[in-house]
């Protein structure tokens, strides 16, 4: 008997509702990652056709191509540094809103898990009672879990491939890119389920003979 897929088929509604928010919020971690990876990738297209390394402007003027601009000689190294620490800036910030987002994402899953452990705890205490084995019932939460994160991730990333010529800034999502927060959605999944095998494990076995 696994409960997690009797469970799914009998809550199937709320289990796709669960996937369908799950999937647009990890579409944004993604989307967030391709726009970053576009802004890299035309930066680096421009600059790259002209053979310079950075684009360096007079405050107040119109671009490079528009008109000349003026900058004093003694500023070469600290714009060095200035376009390593941009570079950085954007990566932490890039990382800042996708580690919220995961954050959501995991508490939703813990959530969403431990109602559905709850409301199966006198099934759980059944298989106890007639001798199943803890990593049974855990692998039943955790197969729950992965199954919420996995469709949502997976819905979420055909979303945004579909999706992404229609945005306003150039958005490229990189396969190394998406079987990494893959990765990490499994992970998030795995530590998720902890709040449900808790409530599972300790199921009383006396229960099941209640009323």
């Amino acid at each position: 008997m696994n409960l997690a897929y009797r469970d799914v088929r009998h809550n199937l509604f709320r289990f796709l509702l669960t996937c369908f928010g799950l999937s647009l919020l990890l579409g944004v971690v993604l989307a967030m990652i391709g726009i970053y990876r576009g802004i890299v990738v035309d930066a680096l297209t421009v600059a790259r056709s002209h053979g310079v390394d950075l684009w360096v402007v007079e405050a107040g003027s119109r671009g490079p191509f528009a008109e000349a601009s003026r900058i004093p000689g003694d500023t070469r190294e600290g714009i060095a540094r200035l376009a390593e620490s941009l570079v950085d800036r954007a990566r932490r910030q890039i990382g800042m809103f996708t580690s919220i987002l995961l954050l959501v994402s995991a508490v939703i899953i813990a959530l969403i898990i431990y109602t559905m452990t709850m409301e199966k705890l006198r099934q759980i205490a059944m298989l106890k009672l007639i001798g199943a084995p803890d990593r049974t019932i855990v692998g039943m939460i955790v197969q729950q879990a992965l199954a919420l994160g996995l469709t949502g991730f997976t819905f979420g990333a055909l979303l945004i491939a579909n999706i992404k010529d229609y945005f306003p800034r150039r958005v490229v999502l990189e396969p190394d890119n998406v079987l990494a927060l893959g990765s990490v959605v499994v992970l998030v999944c795995l530590i998720a389920s902890a709040l449900g095998v808790r409530a599972a494990l300790k199921a009383d076995p006396a229960t099941a003979l209640g009323s």
